[in-house]
């Protein structure tokens, strides 16, 4: 509430330069609706200056012109807002993602039937949003002869909320290299960083190999059109078709 006090009385003081910082952090949709009218009062009907604060990558690409990536207190980089938002992300990916990994030599990701070899996360773009569809890729040697095996993987947020759980169909292998492929439609997940596990099972009931973690990544927002930018509640974030048509039908009141 001292917030939206403070807001509210430094936009109504017609300021040259009015500072916004972190507002829309605490504010519902209602209030951000209002902040951001606000602000585009002031900068286009007014011609005065928004300085706008904020680590919401989305409501900065939608709003802002111009934007500067400050770190430490040092100015890293300025110049159009897509450009330096999609540098701020991509510098950020080592933080959230593990997007390829290399399991020819870890200990955890082999035995005596199994032996992955690589696992990665494919995509066009190396920053993945949530508009993209997104591949996990499994790369592994069998050192069983003669058995069915499929694979199954289960997807978490970081917050180990399952999101869901994919299998392949059982295929028939002998000893040699194999390599599978999940494919993850694009507008699904939504904006999260997420964590794999697979297993790999054998005559329709028995896992012979399970590994948590075995790869990590993250799927970042979109420029929205809506003048909501809060974070869209939910583990996924399906396109899904809508219909929404006026009716014909005409009705009446008759006292």
């Amino acid at each position: 509430m001292y917030v939206r006090l403070a807001f509210a009385v430094a936009a109504h003081l017609e300021p040259d330069i009015l500072i916004v910082d972190e507002v829309l952090a605490v504010g519902d949709a209602e209030f951000q609706k209002k902040c951001l009218g606000k602000m585009k009062n002031v900068s286009v009907k007014d011609g005065r200056t928004v300085l706008f604060v904020s680590h919401n990558m989305t409501a900065l690409k939608t709003l802002c012109t111009r934007c500067m990536w400050l770190e430490k207190g040092l100015l890293k980089l300025s110049g159009e807002t897509n450009a330096v938002v999609d540098k701020y992300l991509a510098s950020h990916l080592k933080v959230h993602d593990e997007r390829v990994v290399d399991c020819s030599n870890e200990e955890s990701c082999a035995n005596d039937s199994i032996k992955f070899l690589k696992v990665a996360v494919e995509s066009e773009d190396e920053l993945i949003r949530i508009t993209d569809a997104v591949n996990i890729y499994f790369e592994f040697e069998s050192y069983i002869d003669n058995a069915e095996l499929n694979m199954s993987i289960v997807i978490y947020t970081a917050q180990e909320v399952c999101v869901f759980n994919s299998a392949s169909k059982f295929l028939n292998v002998t000893v040699g290299r194999y390599y599978a492929r999940c494919y993850i439609p694009s507008d699904f997940l939504n904006d999260e960083t997420y964590k794999v596990r697979v297993l790999v099972v054998k005559d329709r009931s028995n896992p012979i190999i399970d590994i948590n973690d075995i790869i990590s990544f993250h799927v970042h927002d979109i420029k929205r059109e809506s003048k909501w930018y809060g974070k869209r509640i939910g583990i996924v974030r399906p396109n899904l078709k809508w219909e929404f048509n006026q009716s014909n039908i005409i009705r009446t009141h008759v006292k």
